[in-house]
């Protein structure tokens, strides 16, 4: 708890790079967490607290949702049977947001997150060992990841007051994991190793560029470019342009296309998936990018 604090203080008045917007909501967010700083004193709590910020939608627990969800995940990955696996809720997911499915801890918000887990890995690349996460949230992405290929490196970029809840959160799941927190770009000129040989990596969305260090199997997104505005979401768009990865993969809703982003061509796979995981709601993933030139 204590070093989560010490590296969102040090994070949090970094300068922004040029252009980078921030939306409302999220700087009423950013607000609220260090006006509450000091009343996070308990792991588990400040957890929850987490999971019910903007990242999970965890209240919204639907006990109908677990048995379509599942049934969604199986026409999607026939290969992959839920009930076999291991995938369960992490041991400080609320009572409330969750339900014994089966013998196990379940909630609507771990099928969610277990979707890009099961199409990256059947599309993309079967066993990476890097990933770039744009706005990794609480980490629940990054545990799944890790409890599916545990030598995996994932490397988390997003604002430093969501990177305090992720880093609370895998330091708890993984507690004899190796963690690095970049807090200055002359930290990768002291020798690369603590970056490379750890197996989760924070960095403040402030200090991005420092993360464009040796090759990525899988830059991901999930849930979050919905809510960026134009401007952003093109930032991202040219800092991949940069990075040495080979397949960028978006999970977002579709009332916020990525491709409104001016002079950027996004190029679906040739087996893209569709599928409706919440009423209502169709998602989109799956996609390749590249630079719109002309």
């Amino acid at each position: 708890m204590a070093l989560a604090k010490a590296h969102l203080l040090a994070a949090r008045d970094l300068p922004l790079p040029e252009g980078f917007v921030i939306e409302t909501g999220w700087r009423n967010h950013q607000d609220n967490v260090n006006r509450d700083l000091d009343s996070f004193t308990n792991c588990p709590e400040t957890i929850e607290k987490g999971n019910g910020s903007p990242f999970n939608h965890r209240a919204n627990f639907d006990p109908g949702l677990i048995e379509r969800k599942v049934k969604a995940l199986h026409e999607a990955f026939p290969e992959f049977n839920f009930l076999e696996s291991s995938y369960c809720e992490h041991p400080d997911a609320s009572d409330s947001s969750t339900q014994d499915w089966n013998g196990r801890k379940v909630s609507n918000i771990l099928l969610w997150h277990l979707y890009p887990v099961l199409a990256c890995r059947k599309y993309l690349c079967q066993q990476p060992r890097r990933i770039l996460e744009i706005g990794g949230g609480c980490g629940d992405q990054a545990r799944l990841w890790k409890q599916t290929i545990p030598e995996i490196q994932w490397v988390d970029i997003d604002l430093p007051e969501s990177l305090f809840f992720a880093e609370i959160f895998l330091r708890r799941n993984f507690p004899e994991a190796m963690f690095t927190y970049i807090l200055e770009e002359r930290q990768l000129f002291d020798g690369p190793e603590p970056y490379t040989m750890a197996d989760f990596v924070f960095c403040p969305i402030q200090l991005a560029k420092t993360a464009n260090l040796g090759h990525y199997d899988i830059a991901i997104n999930q849930g979050s470019m919905q809510e960026m505005p134009p401007a952003t979401i093109d930032h991202w768009l040219r800092f991949l342009e940069q990075v040495n990865v080979d397949s960028f993969y978006s999970l977002n809703y579709d009332v916020t296309p990525l491709d409104r982003t001016k002079g950027w061509e996004l190029i679906r796979r040739e087996e893209p998936l569709v599928i409706t995981m919440d009423s209502g709601v169709n998602l989109e993933q799956g996609w390749r990018i590249k630079r719109n030139h002309a």
